[in-house]
């Protein structure tokens, strides 16, 4: 008997149209499982121009950064856990 194979991934990217008066901006979360999309805010908001989209974290040692990076990571682990759970 076959298993069903199942596609998982979890990806942060900025929402830069909703840019705050401080020059900041919303730092969204996009699940996709087997092709389905779902998107949710991350509640972080962070300066566009430190933003690395490949790796989906702020860039540098800065004090956004060491703020925002453990946030991110929280949010995935626990994303990541509930997904095992489920699945």
């Amino acid at each position: 008997m076959e298993t069903k194979r199942s596609t998982f991934k979890v990806l942060f990217y900025l929402k830069k149209k909703d840019e705050r008066a401080d020059g900041k901006v919303p730092v969204m979360v996009r699940i996709t499982i087997d092709g389905n999309i779902t998107q949710l805010s991350a509640k972080q908001f962070v300066t566009p121009r430190l933003w690395d989209t490949a790796s989906g974290k702020v860039t540098g040692k800065n004090a956004e950064a060491v703020q925002v990076n453990p946030m991110l990571e929280q949010i995935k682990a626990r994303i990541v856990q509930h997904y095992n759970r489920i699945f």
